[in-house]
C-alpha cells in the first residue's frame, strides 16, 4: 500500500490547494482577473524557473536518451489513439460538430503543465520531470498549438493563423525554458550559487499557484449543470482510466526506466487541457462544453489519479 499513500498523500496535497483557490475565488475574494494574473505569472515566471532547475538538475546519459525516445513515441501514440477514441465517443452521443471537434481535443490532449508537472515531480522527483516536459512541450503543447488551433480556424471559417503567429505562440516561455534547459543539460551547465537558489524557490511556487488557478477554474463553473453531462464523463473513462491503464499493461515489462514509463503514463491520465478553453473561446467554438469538460475531469482526477498510479505502481 505504500505507492497508493504517496499518490494519495501528494493527490490530497494538491485537493487542498485546489479547495483554497476555489474557496478564495467563490467568496470574491480573489476577482476574475486576478485568475489571469495567476495564469500570467506560473506560465511566464515560475513554471519557466521550474522547468530550468528541473531538468538542469539531471545528468543527460546514453540511458535517458533512450529513454526520452521511448517517452516521446509513447506520447505521439497515445495521443492519437486517444483523439480517435474521442472521434468515436463523440459519434456514440451525437455530439453536433462544434462539440465534437471539442471532445476529442478533451480526449487527447491533457493537463500536461498546470496539473502534469507538480504532479510528477511530487511523485518521480526532477528525473521524472524532464520525462513529462518531453511530453508536454514535444507532443502536447506542439499539437494544441499547431493541429488544435488549425482545425478551429477551419471548422469556424476563420483566418488560419500565419506560421510566424503559431510559431511565436508555440514558443511560450515555458517552451523557450525547455529549449534552454536541454541546451544547458546537453553541454553540463548549471545555474550558480544564490542564483539557483532563488531560481528553485520562485520554481517551487508553481505547483502552489497552478493549483490556486485550477481551484479557480471549478469556483466559475455551474455544478448542478456540469455534472449532468455524460459525454464528458466518457472523456474521464477513456482518458483518465483506459487508455493510460492500457498503456500500463503495454508498457510494464519493456527494459526503459520505471520513473520514464510512471511519467509517460501519469501524463496521459492528467485531466483535460484548460488552455483549450481559451482557444476555444478566441478562435470560436462550444466554450460551455469546454468548461463542461474542464469541471468534470479535473474533480474526477482526484480519484483517477491515485487509482491509476497504484495500479501502475502493482504492475512493475
Amino acid at each position: 500500500m505504500e505507492g497508493f499513500s504517496v499518490i494519495l498523500n501528494s493527490v490530497l496535497k494538491l485537493a487542498c490547494m485546489i479547495v483554497i483557490g476555489f474557496i478564495v475565488f467563490r467568496t470574491g475574494y480573489l476577482k476574475k482577473e486576478h485568475h489571469a494574473a495567476i495564469s500570467k505569472i506560473v506560465v511566464n515566471l515560475t513554471l519557466p524557473l521550474l522547468v530550468v532547475m528541473a531538468l538542469t538538475g539531471v545528468e543527460l546519459t546514453p540511458e535517458r536518451v533512450k529513454n526520452s525516445v521511448f517517452v516521446l513515441l509513447g506520447a505521439f501514440l497515445s495521443v492519437a489513439v486517444l483523439f480517435l477514441l474521442g472521434g468515436v465517443m463523440a459519434k456514440l452521443f451525437r455530439l453536433p460538430t462544434e462539440s465534437a471537434l471539442i471532445h476529442k481535443c478533451m480526449t487527447a490532449f491533457g493537463n500536461v503543465g498546470f496539473l502534469g508537472y507538480p504532479l510528477i515531480l511530487s511523485l518521480y522527483g526532477k528525473e521524472g520531470l524532464f520525462y513529462a516536459a518531453l511530453y508536454g512541450v514535444c507532443v502536447n503543447d506542439m499539437l494544441v498549438w499547431t493541429y488544435v488551433v488549425y482545425q478551429l480556424c477551419k471548422q469556424n471559417g476563420s483566418t488560419e493563423l500565419s506560421k510566424k503567429e503559431r510559431l511565436k505562440r508555440f514558443f511560450n516561455p515555458p517552451t523557450i525554458a525547455f529549449f534552454i534547459a536541454l541546451f544547458m543539460l546537453i553541454f553540463g551547465l548549471r545555474v550558480p550559487g544564490v542564483i539557483g537558489e532563488v531560481f528553485d524557490g520562485i520554481g517551487g511556487m508553481t505547483t502552489y499557484l497552478s493549483m490556486i488557478f485550477v481551484g479557480g477554474v471549478l469556483a466559475n463553473a455551474d455544478f448542478k449543470k456540469l455534472l449532468h453531462c455524460a459525454s464528458a464523463f466518457s472523456i474521464v473513462a477513456v482518458k483518465m482510466l483506459l487508455v493510460p491503464l492500457f498503456v500500463a499493461f503495454v508498457i510494464k515489462d519493456l527494459p526503459f526506466d520505471p520513473v520514464a514509463k510512471g511519467a509517460l503514463v501519469m501524463q496521459i491520465a492528467v485531466p483535460s487541457q484548460t488552455i483549450i478553453s481559451i482557444l476555444t473561446s478566441e478562435y470560436g467554438g462550444d466554450v460551455e462544453y469546454v468548461i463542461k469538460g474542464i469541471f468534470v475531469t479535473t474533480l474526477s482526477g482526484l480519484v483517477t489519479l491515485p487509482f491509476v498510479y497504484y495500479l501502475f505502481s502493482q504492475m512493475i
